[in-house]
């Protein structure tokens, strides 16, 4: 003779073990998700800071090349005007290291504040990937603990 309860919550070895294999599987799951996840924020994180170096390496480059160019204008209208007199030449010396270091200061502020910015952005970035995760991690372990609730209360039931 059947048991009136028995479709409801059985209690039999058999069925004990699919719900523990149902709930690895359940975890194994959740765990490969997040840690794909996990995965890709890590990947796009290190490719936003790749473009960012890339990015700040071609202006300092730009930079260099800016100060060099200035500077070899600047002493080949120096020697230009060497046929000149002796003050104009000193002035021009004078005025042409300013300029030079004019803008090399004005470069390497350009430099420090995107290279400051980029690296705030991806500090925020892996900030909210891991807040993410672990938001998830919350969320799956939550939904474990009502089932496992839910369980139990049918148990009480028989």
């Amino acid at each position: 003779m059947a048991d009136k309860n028995e479709g409801y919550c059985s209690t039999s070895v058999p069925h004990i073990i699919r719900l523990l294999m149902l709930q690895c599987f359940k975890f194994i799951y959740a765990a490969g998700f997040l840690l794909s996840q996990a995965y890709y924020c890590f990947k796009f994180t290190l490719l936003q800071t790749y473009f960012c170096c890339k990015f700040i390496l071609r202006k300092v480059c730009f930079c260099f090349m800016s100060i060099l160019l200035q500077a070899y204008y600047c002493f080949k209208f120096i020697l230009a005007s060497i046929l000149f007199c002796f003050k104009i030449i000193l002035l021009q010396i004078y005025y042409c290291f300013l300029l030079i270091f004019a803008s090399s200061l004005a470069c390497f502020k350009i430099i420090f504040a995107s290279s400051l910015a980029c690296f705030k952005f991806t500090l925020l970035q892996v900030y909210f990937c891991f807040k993410f995760i672990l938001l998830q991690f919350y969320i799956y372990f939550k939904l474990i603990l009502i089932e496992k609730l839910s369980i139990s209360d049918r148990k009480i039931k028989i």
